[in-house]
């Protein structure tokens, strides 16, 4: 088991979008390696693979199946998983 907290920090937005499939790519040939991701990043999450990944809310716990945020835009993300402002102005 691989933990990595806030991988965003220091990684310019381009370099994010990529980082969780180089992550897959690097440890492919480990069987049963699994990672836990803390992250405040919208460019990680909307890029998770849809196999797999899961989104999890530290208030309620709740697991979500990844493919509900894949491919979703910046916004949506800070709007639905990080509450940011914004959203209902």
């Amino acid at each position: 088991m691989i933990l990595i907290d806030e991988p965003e920090i220091s990684l310019h937005p381009e370099w994010q979008e990529t980082y969780i499939h180089l992550l897959m790519e690097v440890f492919t040939h480990i069987k049963g390696c699994h990672f836990i991701v803390a992250t405040h990043s919208p460019q990680i999450i909307s890029n998770l693979s849809e196999k797999n990944c899961f989104v999890t809310l530290i208030e309620n716990g709740d697991i979500i199946p990844a493919k509900s945020y894949v491919n979703k835009s910046a916004d949506f993300q800070l709007a639905t998983l990080f509450e940011a402002p914004g959203v209902e102005n």
